[in-house]
């Protein structure tokens, strides 16, 4: 896995850019928050396939792999009926995508 490196200094920089007046011992606070936050979670990407159940629309991460610990899932494709796999968009804010059938 590759590194990136970035500096409080580079950090402050960015912030300034967007908000000038910002208050310098606000900045290091929510820097210290980030950083603590980050280091909360082991960063893992994973893959795993499932088969499909004829009439089954909803399927839970644990039926694929109960190893696996999932915090966000990036992308998923379903394999049709000619062998292909196409993705699956993904929603946003819990939004269920409706088709205008008339």
């Amino acid at each position: 896995m590759a590194t990136h490196r970035i500096t409080v200094k580079r950090i402050m920089s960015d912030i300034r850019e967007v908000f000038p007046n910002a208050i310098e011992t606000k900045m290091f606070e929510l820097i210290n928050r980030a950083q603590v936050q980050a280091g909360m979670y082991n960063v893992k990407y994973e893959s795993a396939k499932a088969n499909s159940i004829s009439g089954k629309m909803w399927y839970t991460l644990n039926d694929v792999n109960s190893a696996i610990e999932v915090n966000k899932v990036f992308k998923v494709s379903f394999m049709d009926n000619d062998g292909e796999y196409r993705m699956i968009p993904r929603l946003g804010d819990n939004e269920v995508e409706t088709e205008d059938l008339t």
